[in-house]
């Protein structure tokens, strides 16, 4: 089965910290979470209403104390499943929940991130380890409105005032920079992205018939 993007979620600059899926997740389905923690020496913890266990990546400082935080964790139940981030000091400039099906165990491959404060904005470029990987992008524009859209191969998925959520499953793997139009007006948009390992296709094995001779 192929990667995909089976639903999503987005929270606005500083709208909070509990996000829910729409839709009941899938059991056995990945659940990738990001987050824009405003402050990086205390890095957040994400839970969610399942009990699944989270496993928070390396952080990548996206400005002065302010980082990236990518977690991810296996749907243990075909259930509703809301997620919340804590941290000791800090508010969550973006928040992002994507489920996706045809992920390996354990998903997190690489990631990256740039500032723009010019149309297009990117993400920085990433280089996935392996074919038919799925690649997740974001933006934070920091409160201040920002028009979205579509530029190239990225589809966004999810976008509020400030933020935007785009995704893109690369056929063979290669170096790639995701970018989306946004209207930055000379204000600095904050992008990351993060590639996410396929599942290994499953093999067959031909069955071998033998004819008698008699």
């Amino acid at each position: 089965m192929a990667a995909s993007v089976v639903q999503s979620a987005l929270l606005d600059y500083n709208s909070g910290t509990t996000l829910a899926l729409g839709s009941n997740t899938t059991a056995g389905n990945a659940l990738i979470a990001i987050v824009l923690w405003s402050y990086s020496p205390t890095p957040p913890s994400c839970s969610d209403t399942q009990g699944n266990t989270w496993t928070r990546h390396s952080a990548i400082t996206a400005v002065s104390n302010n980082a990236w935080y990518c977690f991810t964790a296996a749907a243990k139940s075909s259930a509703a499943c809301t997620i919340t981030v804590t941290g000791a000091a800090g508010l969550a400039k973006l928040t992002a929940l994507v489920e996706a099906s045809g992920l390996a165990s354990g998903p997190f491959d690489v990631q990256n991130d740039a500032s723009n404060s010019s149309s297009p904005v990117n993400a920085g470029m990433i280089t996935p380890s392996g074919n038919g990987e799925l690649i997740l992008a974001t933006w934070c524009r920091n409160g201040i409105g920002a028009s979205y859209s579509n530029s190239g191969v990225f589809n966004l998925i999810q976008t509020t005032n400030s933020n935007a959520l785009a995704s893109y499953v690369q056929s063979t793997a290669a170096g790639i920079t995701p970018a989306v139009n946004g209207s930055a007006g000379g204000y600095t948009n904050y992008g990351y992205c993060v590639a996410l390992t396929a599942a290994a296709a499953s093999g067959h094995t031909p069955h071998l018939l033998t004819l008698g001779v008699g």
